[in-house]
């Protein structure tokens, strides 16, 4: 029998990590509480794990939405598509790929190169918000996930170069991103927990203990 998620400790567990990451980034940059490992202009901090294991997280249970899409009558290509660039995320934000990328090229805006990844991804992510009209909820999660990470890449990249001159600025981005991350897992969330689904999960771990 597949346990049903509690949404109600999920949220309540996600928020009080959030509100905790700013409060120890803010006061890092006020300089009144200095705590190791949360400087916001670090990089492999915690913020940057919590971030990645949160994508992760959301890829792992669009994974497993795609488990059920016979069940719940969806494609499971898309799904499955957007767990892979979630995938890709969590190790670009892990491993400062992106940074990379840009150095590599000389100064050159990596948001070029990641154009096809951007790409797979808008994709991906409409045909699934499309397949999900019996989720209303979990459309709407998705929808302002979505507007999360794009009002974070506008904020990082769309011509404001004064990010890293005003540090305050980067603990809501971190809140942008963990927000944007967090709703994916969360629509993801709302779906297993429909019965068709969970019928598909029991099912998909049958076959697999067989």
């Amino acid at each position: 029998m597949v346990r049903r998620p509690s949404l109600r400790w999920v949220v309540s567990g996600f928020a009080s990590v959030v509100l905790i990451l700013a409060v120890l980034e803010g006061l890092w940059v006020n300089g009144a509480l200095r705590v190791p490992g949360f400087d916001p202009r670090g990089e492999q901090n915690v913020p940057v794990a919590v971030a990645t294991a949160t994508l992760l997280g959301a890829a792992v249970l669009a994974w497993s939405v795609a488990s059920t899409a016979s069940f719940i009558r969806v494609r499971a290509w898309p799904l499955i598509g957007l767990g892979a660039v979630l995938v890709y995320m969590a190790a670009d934000e892990f491993l400062e790929l992106h940074e990379g990328v840009e150095e590599a090229a000389e100064g050159t805006s990596w948001m070029w190169f990641y154009l096809p990844i951007v790409a797979m991804a808008a994709g991906c992510w409409i045909l699934a918000v499309f397949d999900l009209g019996d989720f209303p909820l979990a459309r709407v999660m998705l929808g302002v996930g979505a507007l999360a990470w794009l009002a974070l890449e506008y904020w990082q990249w769309g011509g404001n170069s004064s990010v890293l001159e005003h540090p305050w600025m980067m603990v809501p981005e971190e809140a942008l991103e963990l927000l944007g991350s967090g709703l994916f897992a969360g629509g993801a969330l709302v779906v297993l927990r429909d019965p068709r689904a969970r019928q598909g999960l029991e099912s998909m771990t049958a076959i697999r203990h067989q």
